[in-house]
């Protein structure tokens, strides 16, 4: 009974050493899509996407307000600890599947600065926020609102560690921060 205990743990252990670890795992291309859902621009109405790949090379795409047409791209290359730091910020929001955080943006009623309702189309079923991890074993997409705090906060922290603009999607040159009227 003992021998077969002790051949089960060798077995167990061999296994686990065996076994490809997380830190193992090739990282995944991270995209970041923040666009407004409103067809009418009143004021600050970002529209556009970051790739960020393994490697480090980010494709910055701007769109035309309310549709997938792409109007100006850039490149450039992240440095490994700036990869490192926004993947790390980026993995605590990461969800196992597909989530929309809160309610659908949508739902919300869209105001104006003296905080009145505003009537206007929505894109419907389309999110401020669209996170999307490929390239791994398990892909993962967290899409959530502008009203949503948490995801807005981590979104823009991590965007700001690579000084990337999180309303213009510029990045940023050192040293330079952003404008108040582009925040």
């Amino acid at each position: 009974m003992m021998r077969l205990w002790a051949v089960a743990l060798i077995v167990s252990l061999v296994a686990l050493l065996l076994a490809p670890s997380e830190a193992a795992r090739p990282p995944d291309t991270i995209i970041i899509r923040i666009r407004s859902i409103n067809m009418v621009c009143l004021g600050l109405c970002p529209d556009f996407s970051v790739s960020i790949a393994p490697n480090g090379v980010v494709t910055q795409r701007n769109f035309e307000l309310g549709s997938d047409h792409v109007i100006g791209t850039e490149r450039y290359r992240l440095s490994v600890s700036e990869r490192t730091d926004l993947t790390r910020r980026l993995d605590k929001l990461r969800p196992i599947g597909d989530r929309q955080f809160g309610r659908a943006c949508d739902a919300y009623p869209m105001r104006g600065a003296d905080n009145k309702r505003i009537s206007g189309r929505l894109l419907r079923g389309a999110s401020h926020y669209d996170i999307q991890w490929r390239g791994s074993a398990a892909p993962s997409r967290l899409r959530a609102c502008f009203e949503d705090e948490r995801v807005r906060h981590a979104v823009f922290a991590a965007l700001a560690v690579v000084r990337i603009n999180p309303i213009s999607g510029r990045r940023l040159k050192a040293g330079e921060i952003a404008s108040i009227a582009e925040w």
